[in-house]
């Protein structure tokens, strides 16, 4: 045999065959699509399919229909919120409580020179809540300086000495100051310290 009979040999064998699988594979996508159609056509004559409405929503137009069981049982329900009108709505205005300020302690220094039978100052004037420091200087004899109201004394110092005594003027008032070595404050060895 011939080389060129063998090649028209071989393309008639491999036409022959290229038809004969098309037309497997035609017939079997038949028989597929037939066994669908048949099988849908049992389904759908075995149970009644309801009715598909195609129509769209119009989101702008409200409607007071009822809705279908199954789509109401998913709606959630939003409650309408009114607003309250403008003349119902009161500023509130925060209510603003003075608080006065605590009064600053003044800081009161005297210096009183003691001497026989007598103070160098016969009055202190001073404020409710001053700290009041008193400077006592003796120039002669042996003395000190007493206010019983506020607790408040000096040492007794002699002649040449200094002592002082500081408090809190508390309480409004005269008081009297004197000094309580012997018979002093009966000579008369007396001031007043007032507070205003």
């Amino acid at each position: 045999m011939k080389t060129s009979h063998i090649v028209i040999l071989v393309a008639v064998v491999i036409i022959g065959l290229l038809f004969f699988f098309a037309g497997q594979s035609k017939e079997s996508t038949d028989v597929t699509v037939t066994d669908i159609e048949e099988v849908v056509v049992e389904d759908t004559s075995a149970k009644s399919v309801p009715e598909v409405d195609n129509t769209t929503y119009d989101s702008s137009v409200e409607t007071d229909q009822a809705l279908p069981e199954t789509e109401a049982e998913e709606m959630v329900v939003v409650p309408e919120v009114v607003p309250l009108p403008v003349e119902t709505i009161k500023e509130v205005t925060p209510k603003v409580i003075p608080v006065e300020p605590e009064p600053v302690a003044n800081k009161r220094s005297f210096t009183i020179d003691s001497f026989i039978f007598g103070y160098s100052m016969e009055e202190i004037r001073v404020k409710q809540g001053d700290i009041v420091t008193i400077n006592l200087t003796n120039s002669d004899g042996f003395h000190d300086w007493v206010v019983d109201e506020f607790g408040a004394a000096t040492d007794t110092i002699q002649a040449g000495e200094t002592t002082s005594i500081t408090f809190v003027a508390s309480k409004k008032g005269t008081f009297e100051y004197y000094c309580s070595v012997g018979s002093h404050r009966a000579q008369g060895m007396v001031g007043n310290l007032i507070v205003e």
